[in-house]
């Protein structure tokens, strides 16, 4: 009878290929073959992602964001639906410039705060029925009296004219969660012909510039996958000493 016993540097060693290969900070691909996902992907006013998401009041949208242009004067939407034949159903997230101030829609009126700061300049936003909330506060309550009736658009609104009104903002995610369960994941990518977009991760759709111009595409997300690295192996033998031939395996016989 045989006992095998593999060496301490060995173990370490698969070790080391095994997380080489699938990403040393736990970041798993998302996405499909073909496809690269990207730090964020930015537009500049005249870019627009329509999707096939119409938000309910059910609905909770969370965005990873930042402002690139604060000065800019007039609406700005970053987000949001306008309908053609049903008036005061639509919805839109903006940064309004010449009052200093988000502007909010979520049912058949607008509600503004006048406390937009450079703080807010970037993070995480939560619209939902019920408030709207940015890096953690809450700073206005929708008026949510009227369901939402269009698409959800990206880095900007169709007007009922179906003109783009954008805005000058970074996306690096957004989700959608109806009763806290995800139903959409928007993340920046490009495909294999270098066409940037949005992939859905949960519909497995990807969703492309509507709009004018030219998405600016962010780095993309490293994987740390490949080869074991001679950084992982300096690591590993500084823990376990140099190996030499005779050590990798100890093979005892019973």
């Amino acid at each position: 009878m045989a006992n095998n016993k593999i060496s301490l540097f060995f173990k370490s060693l698969l070790l080391g290929i095994f997380i080489s290969g699938f990403g040393v900070n736990g970041h798993a691909a998302t996405l499909p073959a073909g496809y690269t996902e990207l730090e964020y992907i930015e537009s500049t006013g005249t870019q627009i992602i329509v999707t096939d998401f119409v938000p309910t009041w059910e609905d909770t949208i969370e965005a990873d964001y930042e402002l690139t242009n604060l000065s800019a004067t007039g609406d700005k939407f970053i987000m949001g639906g306008q309908p053609t034949s049903v008036q005061g159903a639509g919805f839109w997230v903006e940064t309004y410039g010449d009052a200093n101030a988000w502007y909010v829609r979520y049912g058949s009126s607008q509600s503004a705060t006048t406390a937009f700061n450079s703080s807010q300049k970037s993070g995480t936003f939560i619209l939902s029925k019920s408030s709207f909330v940015v890096n953690g506060t809450g700073i206005l309550t929708p008026a949510a009296d009227v369901q939402p009736v269009s698409p959800m658009s990206i880095f900007g609104r169709l007007d009922s004219n179906g003109r783009v009104v954008g805005g000058f903002v970074r996306f690096s995610n957004i989700r959608v969660k109806r009763s806290n369960v995800l139903t959409h994941n928007f993340v920046p990518a490009k495909n294999s012909s270098s066409v940037i977009g949005m992939y859905d991760t949960v519909s497995g759709q990807f969703f492309t510039n509507a709009g004018t111009g030219t998405f600016t595409a962010g780095p993309a997300v490293a994987t740390n996958s490949g080869p074991i690295s001679s950084v992982t192996v300096a690591g590993l033998v500084a823990q376990n000493g140099t190996p030499t031939p005779t050590t990798p395996i100890d093979i005892v016989s019973n």
